[in-house]
């Protein structure tokens, strides 16, 4: 309600009780919300594994567009979730608003306690399947009650739901395979990307390389444990190598026709393949995990000392005489 006072033809006039309404827009206000202004991570860093949940410290960048600054004490404690299933907790010790960009260092915790379903348990799996794959997930943090001990930042905590994407390297896990087809098995070098800031170390895989993509025809397994000298590879972080010596059997080598018509096929010995099956893995210290690996856009170069049906083969009679311009 307003009152109005006014000279009408030199009379003073006064007026009460007049419904008014405006609506005023405060710039920058409207920018809290994630479509303006969405929360994006930085990088991970710092990862421990323990035996029933992974410790992770991650960096996001949140926009602060207004002029609103402020010290809040925390803690404070979200719920994880991705895809609607429970992942674990995150907390920040505090936050200093301040205008602008602004980076936030956020503890998540996620669990794979006894006490998480089979779903939950299946859904951080496929979670950190998926960040190994390097396929960027969305996840989100939520807000209660219990949020916070400051009676006041609980009620604003409660229900609020931040969701940011989580972003891996671009690199795959296994990004490039050299493999050398013998007389009695197959010699592998895989190239590898860790994309944690800790050791990842190799316990055994089982993986089919396909031809072209996921859905191709088998080339050749690589498929390895503890006996067979896979088993304890250490990849630090970053870009490694790790290798391995399989038998034709173990490599399952059904087709080295297959073999020789891709060499063929590759002008310089290079191409793309899929790759795809169980991959098991310890996050030192001693967080277990065996994901369903699946990734395409692989390459590999492949070369075959005996006669795979391939030109280049170097037991094929047809290279023995040849001159360097045929």
């Amino acid at each position: 309600m307003a009152q109005v006072r006014c000279h009408v033809l030199g009379f003073l006039v006064q007026l009460s009780n007049i419904s008014f309404e405006k609506l005023v827009d405060l710039k920058g206000i409207a920018g809290f919300a994630q479509d303006v202004s969405p929360i994006t991570m930085q990088k991970v860093t710092k990862a421990e594994g323990h035996a029933h949940h992974l410790d992770t410290t991650v960096l996001i960048n949140v926009i602060n567009p207004s002029y609103l600054a402020a010290d809040l004490e925390g803690p404070f404690h979200f719920n994880v979730t991705q895809r609607g299933f429970f992942l674990g907790t995150a907390s920040l010790p505090s936050v200093s608003l301040r205008p602008g960009r602004m980076t936030l260092a956020v503890h998540f915790v996620l669990a794979a306690e006894g006490g998480a379903t089979a779903q939950e348990q299946a859904a951080l799996g496929a979670f950190l399947t998926g960040y190994i794959g390097a396929q960027v997930q969305r996840v989100s943090m939520l807000g209660s009650s219990r949020s916070s001990a400051n009676p006041v930042a609980a009620v604003v905590l409660d229900g609020l739901q931040l969701t940011f994407r989580f972003q891996p390297p671009e690199a795959s896990f296994i990004h490039h395979i050299n493999a050398d087809v013998g007389l009695v098995g197959l010699q592998v070098t895989s190239e590898v990307v860790n994309p944690l800031p800790q050791v990842i170390v190799l316990n055994s895989m089982d993986l089919s390389i396909r031809e072209r993509d996921i859905t191709g025809e088998n080339i050749f397994h690589l498929k390895g444990n503890a006996t067979s000298g896979l088993g304890g590879q250490r990849l630090p972080p970053g870009a490694s190598r790790f290798h391995l010596s399989l038998s034709t059997l173990d490599a399952n080598l059904k087709d080295l026709l297959l073999i020789g018509r891709l060499i063929e096929d590759a002008v310089d010995g290079a191409l793309v393949v899929g790759v795809l099956g169980p991959l098991s893995i310890t996050i030192r210290p001693d967080f277990n995990l065996t994901v369903q690996y699946a990734a395409n856009g692989v390459t590999a170069k492949l070369s075959c000392l005996v006669v795979c049906g391939s030109a280049h083969s170097v037991l094929n009679p047809g290279t023995w005489f040849r001159t360097p311009e045929s």
